[in-house]
């Protein structure tokens, strides 16, 4: 191979090898979606990337070149390079990138060279070829391996295993924690959801990485197709519905306990101000289930959610958010997931129990 192209046919072996990053495409771009382990190092800001992109359309690609030379030049440039070196000299295996390895990732690639004189691969197509491969190879995997599915009704503690288990497997993938989102109404509390494209490039490099680190199986947690503002690929979400499941047969107070736990638990010594937004995002999140629960019901489960949030602010009782968990799980997330698990999971394929049998479950899996 070229010592300065990581070509298409190669992608895989960057993951293998767990390569680094650095993205010279801008902010915009990197927020929207970049590769894991991505470090954020623009050749052209957001801004720059504008005026440059105004000037490409109206007067075509050699005056956007030159413009672009003038705006990334003195102390600009003498700026980004320190940056880039810092990067460098810290990933000697790095590979640079931008959207579809052309330009940007070249001159970068370029000045860091004449520069440093170290030369840095880029990958051939940039970001949108290795996203394609990501997609591609994580479709072939799916595919191959057997899914497992860890379920449970809502506050039954499965992401708590999931977290658990992805410390030591990578065979454990934690879908809530790619999209930043609990996959309820009230899932993105405490939360800053990634967008659709960022799960995506995520949830499929962690796919190959388990297939890579030799996973016999890819252990997933039960839901929905859609996780926030993310969405699950149709074959990843129909094969998931045809898997062995265990169910995790929590008890309903124990359930309470670990919603109550993740919800206020993080308030419970905030400030006012700090409590006033979390609560106000509560209300939001009820707001948006509020048809479905009917008047009667969202009216009372409406009344005890603003007791509580009372009684947290002004008397420091926080035992009163259990009321209305209470009132939510029994009246509108349990039938939910029932009428959802009776429809998508055959019963010959489940096996139910308590944490410690997940364990013992994953092992007889694995051996199989």
């Amino acid at each position: 191979m070229k010592n300065d192209l990581i070509l298409n046919n190669q992608f895989e072996d960057c993951l293998k090898a767990n390569r680094p990053f650095l993205d010279v495409r801008s902010e915009g771009e990197f927020d929207q979606a970049h590769l894991e382990g991505a470090t954020m190092g623009p050749l052209l800001n957001n801004e720059e990337r504008a005026i440059v992109g105004t000037t490409y359309k109206l007067k075509g690609s050699q005056k956007a070149v030159e413009l672009g030379y003038q705006i990334v030049r003195g102390q600009n440039k003498e700026n980004k390079i320190k940056k880039w070196a810092l990067w460098v000299r810290a990933n000697p295996e790095g590979v640079i990138y931008c959207a579809r390895g052309g330009l940007r990732s070249q001159i970068s690639q370029g000045w860091i060279k004449d520069e440093l004189g170290i030369e840095v691969p880029r990958l051939e197509g940039g970001y949108k070829a290795f996203r394609s491969f990501l997609a591609d190879r994580s479709l072939e995997i799916i595919q191959k391996l057997p899914i497992l599915i860890l379920s449970g009704p809502t506050g039954s503690g499965k992401t708590k295993l999931i977290k658990q288990g992805a410390l030591k497997n990578k065979c454990f993938l934690d879908l809530e924690a790619y999209a930043q989102h609990r996959g309820s109404a009230f899932g993105s509390l405490y939360l800053k959801p990634v967008t659709a494209a960022q799960f995506e490039v995520t949830l499929n490099t962690a796919i190959i990485q388990a297939q890579l680190s030799g996973c016999k199986y890819i252990l997933l947690e039960d839901e929905s197709r859609t996780i926030g503002p993310s969405v699950l690929s149709g074959p990843l979400y129909e094969k998931m519905k045809s898997a062995k499941v265990f169910y995790l047969n929590t008890s309903f107070e124990t359930r309470i306990d670990n919603i109550f736990e993740d919800y206020i638990g993080p308030i419970t010594n905030a400030n006012q101000t700090e409590m006033n937004l979390a609560f106000n995002v509560l209300r939001e999140s009820l707001n948006k289930i509020s048809r479905k629960l009917g008047g009667v019901q969202f009216k009372k489960i409406n009344d005890e959610l603003n007791q509580a949030c009372h009684e947290s602010v002004f008397s420091g009782q926080h035992g009163y958010h259990k009321n209305w968990i209470n009132s939510l799980l029994s009246s509108y997330y349990d039938p939910l997931y029932n009428n959802s698990f009776n429809r998508n999971h055959a019963d010959e394929l489940i096996e139910k129990g308590l944490d410690e049998d997940f364990f013992a479950w994953i092992n007889n899996n694995n051996q199989e």
